[in-house]
């Protein structure tokens, strides 16, 4: 994986959540969704998939990869890194889109924005992990390939996300 070094958390200090607490939700309360019930799908109804239909693959088939042929990687080639070099970051250095971090700070993931309500996420391998989708607080609700809810990205308040599992526990970062 090609990864610049203005994008690295671990030589960019303004990316890296350990350095830079705005950004850390353990210590920015506004970020955090134990404390902040805006950001908290077990809370706030408009972003749990679960009770909101609009942000749940299994009800609404307008963003289930499996019946939505345009968000399915494994159909449409444009949203596919192993056929389309412009979304690769092993081979396209210039790579624009977010990539996803553990709290080391060690790359776990990429994400290809596949239009304004949905995202793909590949791990390293170029496999097609998850997929997020658009939630009413700009964040995403995660989701495996079976559709099964697994967590959600939200905000950093700095051009960013965390990511947070299914009971809200900090688990990554987005940049």
């Amino acid at each position: 994986m090609i990864l610049p070094s203005n994008r690295n958390p671990k030589i960019n200090n303004l990316l890296n959540p350990t350095i830079n607490n705005e950004i850390n939700p353990r210590i920015n309360s506004k970020i955090d969704p134990r404390i902040n019930n805006m950001i908290n799908p077990r809370i706030n109804n408009m972003i749990n998939p679960r009770i909101n239909n609009m942000i749940n693959p299994r009800i609404n088939n307008m963003i289930n990869p499996r019946i939505n042929n345009m968000i399915n990687p494994k159909i449409n080639n444009i949203i596919n890194p192993r056929i389309n070099n412009k979304i690769n970051p092993k081979i396209n250095s210039s790579y624009k889109g977010l990539f996803v971090f553990d709290l080391q700070s060690n790359l776990t993931y990429f994400v290809v924005e596949v239009n304004d309500k949905v995202i793909q996420v590949f791990d390293t391998g170029l496999i097609n992990i998850m997929f997020g989708i658009r939630h009413a607080k700009n964040g995403y609700a995660l989701f495996d390939m079976n559709n099964d809810y697994i967590g959600h990205f939200e905000s950093d308040s700095q051009n960013g996300f965390n990511q947070f599992d299914e009971t809200n526990k900090w688990i990554g970062f987005v940049k």
